[in-house]
């Protein structure tokens, strides 16, 4: 209850940033390159990883899509809540970035606002291809180091 009381603006953000990502998520249908990403994990694990080898897009992305298939299944909505989920998580993950890198709570939460609405992120959720995943990693990279940087500061003025 504590966590609820303590976090309840950003839980409210990150409900107003899924409900955005779902929202019409539907409405158009499968394309070209999202049919392309349907195709990869409909292969063979080998013939998966040699075709990988031969693309130029991160082939953690589809390996990570496959596994996501055997979960939520191969229908629209199943391949598409991948981008969802990662997408979803970019609103905690860049309060957590900014309050981590600038100790500013408000400057977090406004983050986390300006991320759940963000035209940008609110359509590149409604493809299943690597955008939202490769923002999430690099974004989550982003923070850890500045954990990382924090961390050895905290180090350095203790000695």
């Amino acid at each position: 209850m504590h966590f609820i009381k303590k976090y309840w603006l950003l839980l409210a953000i990150i409900s107003l940033g899924v409900a955005l990502r779902y929202n019409n998520n539907l409405g158009i249908s499968l394309w070209h390159d999202e049919a392309f990403s349907a195709l990869y994990i409909k292969y063979s694990w080998s013939e998966m990883m040699y075709r990988i080898g031969l693309d130029v897009h991160p082939p953690l992305y589809y390996i990570a899509l496959r596994f996501w298939h055997y979960l939520f299944g191969d229908s629209l909505l199943g391949l598409r809540s991948f981008s969802i989920a990662m997408g979803a998580g970019l609103i905690p993950l860049s309060y957590a970035f900014v309050k981590s890198a600038f100790h500013n709570k408000k400057a977090a939460l406004i983050v986390a606002l300006l991320t759940a609405v963000n035209p940008f992120q609110l359509e590149y959720v409604t493809e299943v291809r690597m955008y939202t995943f490769g923002a999430f990693f690099a974004l989550l990279a982003a923070y850890l180091l500045v954990l990382a940087l924090n961390k050895q500061k905290e180090y350095n003025e203790s000695l």
